[in-house]
């Protein structure tokens, strides 16, 4: 079984780039005074008091009241009708804002091309041309068979 040189001597090149890579050590003093750098998560748990979550900086009344206001036919529904009608209530508004995202998302995809579909003379593309009129239809400037206006 022949072996390709230029792919062992890479293999050998990169094999040893790794295991001379230093790694960073974390120290003791680093361990207990984690709390200073808290982006880092130097224990498992997140400090030494082993808390699984960081400070809860970001909540303010602010946030709160913006809650409050994305939730509040939630906990209307919840107060007059009960559990089960909100069980029912957020079912409907999940299927109604499903059905409103995939619409959305058919007329940005649709748009464009009906659009291009439809150039006009004023961006260089030939208008779109109309439709011919059938038997039956009314013609735009004709009333009762007689035109209408000047000429």
């Amino acid at each position: 079984m022949r072996f390709d040189r230029t792919a062992l001597v890479a293999t050998a090149v990169a094999l040893a780039a790794v295991v001379a890579t230093p790694h960073a050590q974390v120290t003791y003093g680093r361990l207990v005074r984690a709390a200073a750098e808290p982006q880092n998560w130097l224990h498992y748990w997140g400090d030494l008091q082993g808390t699984h979550f960081s400070p809860l900086k970001s909540i303010t009344p602010a946030n709160v009241a913006q809650f409050l206001n994305y939730k509040l036919d939630v906990f209307v529904v919840g107060f007059f009708a009960g559990t089960a009608s909100v069980g029912r209530y957020t079912l409907a508004v999940s299927l109604a804002q499903l059905l409103w995202l995939m619409s959305n998302s058919v007329a940005s995809v649709l748009l464009p091309k009906v659009a291009a579909s439809t150039a006009s003379s004023d961006d260089g593309g030939s208008p779109a041309r109309p439709a011919k009129p059938r038997p039956g239809d009314r013609v735009a400037g004709r009333v009762g068979g007689r035109k209408r206006g000047p000429g």
